[in-house]
């Protein structure tokens, strides 16, 4: 009875010392590979993060329709190179260069304030954009 007791305890503790040690790992390696995020196309989220990845283009200018609060708004649209990741590391920046949209329009913002953006048909050639902010 004393050696049953035993091995479940034994048993036990190289389970938990397993989870503890290798699930992390397992769960990391399943979650990347299991999600393939570099066959998709990446975005930056800030002007900064464009500039470290080399593939910022320029800033965009806009016109606000609407905001609740224009002091505490922030909101910096830029053009920046379409891009993919590396299936080592989602540091690694993949330009896409076979592609009709060579490009990405990403922006810099508040992350406390919804933002929905509208534009008028014949400004499209024009890449004028126009918005709509409010607080979420």
């Amino acid at each position: 009875m004393k050696k049953v007791i035993v091995i479940i305890l034994l048993l036990g503790i190289i389970i938990l010392i397993f989870k503890t040690i290798f699930f992390p790992y397992i769960s990391n390696f399943v979650g990347w590979y299991g999600y393939r995020v570099w066959e998709n196309r990446s975005g930056s989220s800030s002007i900064n993060e464009s500039k470290q990845r080399k593939v910022f283009v320029k800033e965009l200018n806009y016109e606000i329709i609407y905001s609740g609060d224009k002091k505490a708004f922030h909101f910096k649209p830029f053009l920046e190179r379409g891009f993919k990741v590396s299936n080592k590391s989602i540091e690694d920046t993949r330009i896409i260069t076979d592609t009709k949209y060579p490009y990405n329009i990403s922006f810099d913002r508040n992350l406390e304030q919804s933002i929905a953006i509208y534009y008028k048909k014949e400004d499209e050639k024009n890449w004028i954009v126009l918005m709509v902010i409010g607080d979420i």
